[in-house]
């Protein structure tokens, strides 16, 4: 167990101090506290003998390799499954998400004024009708109350209907949603 200065060990190893301060910085090899390099640390010795050997180094260093193989391959998988689930949350936010609240709120205005204009357009084709037929005021507000009805009905209706559709929206997008994405 030697422990030597950073230009020793570089020299040992064959390469220059300044590429060992990177390995150094990349924590391929470690110092001690006061700067030294020991050889007889186990990282230390596994990094001496992967720079002085081609591919002949013994079982023992094998293990370190091995480790560093396994290393290595599980963090390319871990990012690789990151991109995935970064490109799934980058589609859904390009063309699936639905922002619910603002349609159910934009789809209770559309009604109110669709309800309101037909209305009131029923109301004036009311009262041309009754000019035409000289109808009496209690017979056009007989007619009035009678279209009303019947069109607060149709609306209760198409509210369901829409209402029902957009549950079915909403079931369908969680449905989708759901794919490609592990809990």
């Amino acid at each position: 167990m030697a422990y030597l200065t950073k230009r020793q060990f570089a020299d040992k190893c064959g390469i220059s101090t300044s590429e060992l301060s990177v390995y150094i910085s990349r924590n391929k090899v470690i110092i001690t506290s006061q700067g030294l390099i020991d050889d007889a640390d186990e990282f230390n010795e596994y990094f001496y003998l992967r720079r002085t050997t081609d591919n002949d180094i013994t079982d023992e260093s094998n293990e370190f390799l091995q480790l560093d193989y396994k290393k290595k391959s599980l963090d390319i998988q871990k990012i690789t499954e990151e991109i995935e689930i970064l490109k799934i949350k980058k589609d859904k936010t390009h063309s699936e998400v639905i922002p619910t609240n603002m349609i159910d709120s934009l789809i209770k205005e559309h009604s109110k004024s669709l309800s309101t204009s037909f209305e009131k357009a029923l109301d004036r084709i009311l009262i041309k009708i009754s000019d035409k037929r000289t109808l009496t005021l209690k017979e056009k507000n007989c007619l009035k109350s009678e279209v009303l009805a019947e069109t607060k009905i149709i609306n209760n209706r198409v509210m369901q209907t829409t209402q029902k559709e957009l549950k079915q929206i909403v079931v369908d997008f969680s449905e989708t949603r759901g794919r490609g994405e592990r809990v």
